[in-house]
Order: C-alpha cells, then structure tokens, then sequence
C-alpha cells in the first residue's frame, strides 16, 4: 500500500514541477516579449523626438514670420536648408514606421510632417486626442511654417490642435493672432493676444503683437504701453524697438523714432526695415544725406525691396514722402 502511494505521488509530483517549468517559460516568454515591445516604443519615441527637434529648431524658428511696417510679412516658400531639414525629420518618421507599421504617434507625424511644405488646401492631420505631448510642439511648429507661407487657415487650424493638446500654449494663441492680423482681422487678432497673456502675462512676444495690432488700429497710447512692456521683459527684443520707433515716427516724435531704430539696428544689424524706417524720420528731419545712406544700407539688405527703392529715389529727387 505504501509503494503504491508512493508511485502514485511521484508522477504528480513530476506533473507539479512540469506544470512550474512551464508557467516560468510562459513568464519569461512574456517578459521578453514585453520588453521588447518597450524597447520598441522607446526607440520610435527617440526617432519622433528627433524629428520634432528638427521641425522646431529649423522650421519652427525661422518659420516665425516677421513684422515689417506694421504687417505680418511671410516668406513663400521653404529655403534649402529648410528643405533639407524636413527630409532629415522624415527618414526618422519613416524609420519609426518600419520599427511598427502600426504605431499611432508614428502614422500621426507622418502626417504632420509631409504637410510641411506642401500645397494642399487643407491639411489632413491626426485626431489631436490620439497623440503624444510633444506633438504640442510639432503642430505649432507646423502653424508657423504655414503662416510663413501665407496660409492663415492653415496655420490657425494647426495652432488649435497645439492648444488642445497642451492647453492653455500662449505661443499658439499668439500665433492663432498672427494669422488673423494676416487676414486683417485686427479686432479678432487683439482678443485672441489678449487670450495668450492671461495665461502668460510675462510672454513680451504676446504684448508685442497685441502692440502691433493696437497700433494697426490706430490705439497708439496702448499700443506704446505694449511695446514698452515688450521691450522691458526682452530688453534685447529687436523688432518691439523698430515697431516703436514706428508708432513715434506716426506721432512726429522724430528725435524719439530715431532712437528707436538705431536701437533696433543695434541688435539686428541686419534688420533692412528698420534701416528703412531710419531712413524715413531722418529725411523727415531734413538729414537727407544720413537718409540716403540709411536707404542704401537696407538695400544692400534687401536688393529687391521696391518699398526702400521708391524711398531712396524720392530723397534723391527731393521729394521725399512718408513709406
């Protein structure tokens, strides 16, 4: 009877620790398996990272359209190293994609990213509610290379995507402004500013463009304040300096402007409107000689600027006119 008991424990026992082996290769089988899905997804979000640092430093800044006498100027299309920049950021997407065809973050910048550059009417982007934080910075990235390019519609819609995902992004808000100062919508463009600073009140870009507009509309006492806090939160803040220097030339505070863009002139030396608007308030000073060498310099900035060129050639002609 004891050896019959025996037997009978034995294979149970043998069935016990077949059973153990089994479950730890099944444990270590998901283990590894889990790992590599982590690893996966470490390595495309290293590859989406990249590619979102490339959009933002080489589309995303030099994107940022400029002010030039008071209007949102853009640039048509993007330069070479731009160009290049993209492709670079699409190889990373691309590797991402072959790492997981299937990967949502990965399928949504690849759709970010070849709206870049492109002429479509309509940008086909990811549902916003599906994407990672960083894709904040993508699509605000993306609304400036639209609105570089002149696409306000676009621009806009791609800032309230950069909002939703990452609420309250005063820089999109600012740049949802921008976009509709480009379309002349300077009440619209005001509020949507005024939006920005009261999550961001210290942002100095917020208070110069709700300056812009302000001045656009003719609100110069505002507009100065605004310029003013501009200049005191980013003392080095160029463009908030030649914009002022605008609104005191309006105004005829001559000797004021000139100070303003030689202020402007300082921290951009190559700023071409700023030689410009120089060149205005000395010539409306009677320094025609100083005027002229002013014009020629923001030529030499900018050969084809026919603004600088009719300004040029009524001082030379003595009949010199406001810009």
């Amino acid at each position: 009877m004891r050896e019959r008991h025996v037997r009978m424990v034995l294979p149970r026992a043998a069935a016990i620790l077949g059973s153990v082996a089994l479950v730890g290769v099944l444990v270590n089988f998901y283990r590894d398996a889990a790992r590599e899905a982590a690893a996966r997804e470490e390595r495309i979000g290293e590859l989406l990272d990249d590619a979102s640092d490339l959009l933002n430093t080489s589309i995303g800044e030099s994107g940022i359209p400029t002010y030039e006498r008071r209007v949102v100027i853009g640039h048509a299309a993007l330069g070479r190293a731009q160009s290049e920049t993209l492709r670079q950021a699409k190889r990373k997407v691309d590797r991402a994609l072959q790492i997981d065809p299937d990967n949502v973050a990965a399928q949504g910048f690849d759709s970010l990213v070849n709206q870049v550059g492109s002429k479509s009417p309509r940008a086909a982007v990811a549902k916003p509610g599906t994407l990672p934080r960083r894709f904040a910075s993508v699509y605000y990235s993306l609304g400036n290379a639209f609105l570089a390019q002149e696409r306000p519609d676009e621009a806009i819609e791609s800032y309230r995507h950069a909002i939703e995902i990452s609420p309250p992004h005063p820089e999109a808000h600012v740049g949802i402004g921008n976009a509709l100062l480009l379309q002349g919508k300077l009440e619209e463009a005001a509020a949507v500013y005024r939006l920005a600073l009261n999550s961001a009140p210290k942002l100095p870009e917020a208070h110069h463009a709700l300056a812009v507009a302000l001045h656009r509309e003719g609100k110069f006492d505002e507009a100065f304040a605004q310029y003013t806090e501009a200049i005191q939160l980013k003392p080095d803040f160029a463009i908030a300096y030649e914009g002022l220097g605008e609104l005191l030339f309006g105004i005829g505070r001559m000797d004021d402007a000139i100070a303003q863009y030689r202020k402007a002139i300082d921290l951009a030396p190559t700023m071409a409107s700023a030689y410009n608007g120089l060149g205005a308030a000395l010539a409306a000073r009677g320094e025609l000689k100083a005027a002229v060498a002013s014009y020629r310099q923001a030529l030499d900035l900018e050969p084809d600027w026919s603004v600088a060129k009719a300004n040029l050639e009524a001082v030379l002609q003595g009949t010199h006119s406001r810009h």
